[in-house]
C-alpha cells in the first residue's frame, strides 16, 4: 500500500494557542506536572497522544522520568502531525537532547505507518524520525499505548472520575 502524505510546509502554519503550554488536570500534580522545561543537554524523550481533536505532547527526562512542557494542541489548527510536532519542538526549546520519541495515534499502526481513523492525517515513524534528527521512534495505536502505561501508574497518577457506591452498584460523577 502506498501511504498518503499530505503536503506539509517546512514551518508551522499556525501560531500556538494562547493558552499553552496548558497545565495538566488538577489530579496530576507533583513530579509529573508541567513546569520548567527539560533544559540544556539533559537527555529527553518526546511523547505524544495524537487524535482527531487534540494532540497532547510532552518531554520526559530519561534519567528521572520527570514530565515537562505538557502541551495540548488542537489538531484542526495544524496541517498534519508533523506540523503539530514542529510547533511543539519550536515552542519548547528545539531538539537538543532528544534521544527518542513515542507516539500513540488514533488508528491502526501497520509497518510503522498510521492512517488516523478520525481525521485525514497519516503519519510514519520514519518521517518523525527524520524530522527529529534520526532518533528511534515508537509509533503505536493509542489504546495500545494506554494499555502499556497502566502497569506503571502509581496512586499519585490516578484521579477519581466516577464515584461508585459498591452497596447499590450505582455511580455518579465526582464533583
Amino acid at each position: 500500500k502506498t501511504w498518503p502524505r499530505s503536503s506539509r510546509p517546512t514551518t508551522p502554519t499556525s501560531p500556538p494557542p494562547t493558552s499553552w503550554p496548558r497545565e495538566p488536570p488538577a489530579c496530576r500534580s507533583g513530579s509529573r506536572a508541567a513546569g520548567a522545561s527539560a533544559t540544556g543537554r539533559t537527555p529527553w524523550r518526546l511523547v505524544a497522544d495524537a487524535g482527531g481533536t487534540n494532540v497532547r505532547l510532552a518531554r520526559v527526562q530519561l534519567a528521572t522520568r520527570a514530565v515537562h512542557d505538557v502541551t495540548v494542541l488542537r489538531a484542526s489548527e495544524h496541517a498534519d502531525m508533523l506540523d503539530a510536532l514542529a510547533t511543539f519542538v519550536d515552542a519548547t526549546g528545539g531538539l537538543e537532547g532528544c534521544r527518542s520519541a513515542a507516539i500513540a495515534a488514533a488508528g491502526p499502526v501497520i509497518d510503522g505507518n498510521v492512517d488516523f481513523t478520525n481525521s485525514e492525517w497519516s503519519l510514519s515513524a520514519a518521517d518523525v524520525s527524520a524530522m527529529l534528527g534520526g532518533v528511534p521512534v515508537a509509533l503505536v495505536n493509542d489504546l495500545q499505548g494506554v494499555a502499556a502505561a497502566l502497569p506503571h501508574l502509581t496512586r499519585d497518577d490516578r484521579c477519581e472520575v466516577v464515584q461508585v457506591d459498591v452497596s447499590t452498584r450505582s455511580s455518579r460523577a465526582s464533583p
